[in-house]
């Protein structure tokens, strides 16, 4: 049975690799569509820049793996809502958490829209990122993942840490990563020691 310290301390390291993917993610939106044209042109020209969009790719799809994957990633979401569930009847938590929500967490993380994202972003750490398969080229289609798809596990994670968050700590967890857009910033120096 884990306690209430261990279930934060998991949580915890959760929600550290869960804002770095947002922040990455937010980056490299940016680097795929900036705003301006003068933005837009120095991204296309600057090979630091596309290198790092790829990097942020590559950060974004690991960090993805590391939180919704099967219950083997030790700081999951799967194993954690595995480790509520499965202490549930033996805990004081019965009195803070409706079982009803545990299951809602719990068929979310099964669901079959989400297995599919998932296969994808696994085939893709494995196939590609971890190493490079040799038929890779005649699989190469069923990496594509949209930023639709990603979006969905965003949402997906805020929802299981905000829910956890609420009811075992009485708290409210913001989501917002404004004014970390280090991409920006980057681009505008990059135009202005031009």
């Amino acid at each position: 049975m884990e306690d209430i310290e261990n279930l934060k301390f998991r949580l915890e390291i959760q929600e550290e690799i869960f804002f770095t993917l947002m922040v990455n993610y937010d980056d490299y939106k940016f680097l795929q569509k900036p705003d301006t044209l003068v933005e837009i042109e120095t991204v296309k020209k600057n090979n630091f820049l596309q290198r790092t969009k790829f990097n942020f790719w590559m950060i974004i799809v690991i960090d993805l793996c590391k939180l919704f994957t099967d219950r083997k990633e030790k700081y999951g979401f799967h194993k954690l809502v595995t480790i509520i569930e499965q202490d549930y009847w033996n805990s004081s938590w019965k009195r803070v958490m409706p079982r009803n929500v545990i299951q809602d967490l719990k068929h979310s993380l099964n669901s079959k829209e989400t297995k599919i994202i998932i296969e994808k972003v696994t085939r893709l750490r494995d196939k590609l990122y971890a190493h490079r398969d040799s038929d890779l080229e005649k699989h190469f289609k069923d990496f594509r993942i949209t930023l639709i798809e990603i979006n969905f596990l965003l949402d997906l994670g805020k929802k299981i840490i905000f829910e956890i968050n609420k009811y075992f700590f009485d708290s409210h967890t913001f989501f917002s990563v404004g004014g970390l857009q280090k991409a920006k910033s980057l681009i505008n120096r990059i135009d202005n020691n031009k």
